[in-house]
Formats: structure tokens, sequence, C-alpha cells
């Protein structure tokens, strides 16, 4: 009775979210090396991943872009469209160069994907010009 009362009220929890103001970051995961199942990846198989932002507001599954691929653990991302972001990663396996298998994506809101449960968003805006016409 008390775990499902506890995960009544986690369900209503708000995690907190550090949003960065930034116009470019870079952003950093743990390689795969294993399958869903916990196996090792196996031998001769390739993993890159693929990159993508969601405006806070937007729908993951409708309103994602992806902004690049990479065979490395991080990627910089360059912000160019004003607004709040979430940023994810998936991981795509090849086998001899077919592309076999699509994990979901890990998207900076979940806790349960991001380091430590520190779950975050990108604040991306112009900066306004500076003051000209200074006097004295």
């Amino acid at each position: 009775m008390f775990v499902l009362l506890f995960f009544a009220l986690l369900a209503d929890v708000a995690w907190p979210l550090d949003w960065t103001a930034a116009n470019q970051i870079t952003l950093a995961w743990s390689p795969v090396t294993t399958l869903t199942d916990g196996s090792a990846l196996p031998a001769g198989d390739v993993v890159s991943y693929e990159v993508f932002i969601v405006p806070e507001s937007g729908d993951k599954s409708t309103d994602r872009v992806m902004v690049g691929e990479t065979g490395e653990a991080q990627f910089v991302i360059t912000f160019e469209t004003e607004g709040r972001f979430f940023v994810g990663v998936s991981a795509k396996r090849f086998k001899n160069p077919d592309t076999i298998s699509f994990s979901s994506i890990s998207w900076s809101d979940n806790p349960v994907v991001v380091k430590d449960g520190a779950t975050f968003g990108i604040i991306y805006f112009v900066s306004p010009a500076m003051p000209l016409g200074l006097e004295r």
C-alpha cells in the first residue's frame, strides 16, 4: 500500500529543471555499449547517435527537429531560433552498413536518463543591440 501511495505522489512531483541561457551547448552522454536486454553490443556492430531539440511546449513526437548525427558521445548544438528547448539523443545500431535498430530518445527533462537526475533545458534569445550615442 505504501509503495502505491509513494508512486501516486511521485507522479504529481514537478522535477526541478535547470534552465541554461546559451546560444550553443556541447551535449554529452555515456556511450551505448549494451542492448536493451542488457547483453553486450555484438562484435562488429557500430552505434552512432542522432541529436534532437524540441521546444518546451512542443510535442516530442511531432515537433522534434534532428540537428545532427555523430559517432562520438558528444555533439555541439547551436540554437538559431529563440525559445526554451529540451535536447535529446537517440542511438542508432548498424550491422555491416545497414541500420538495424534505434533506441528511444533520451530527453534532457527526463530524470531517469540525465546524469544524477539533474534535468535541464536551454533558453536562447537574441541579445539586444548595445546602447549607442553615449554622452557625458
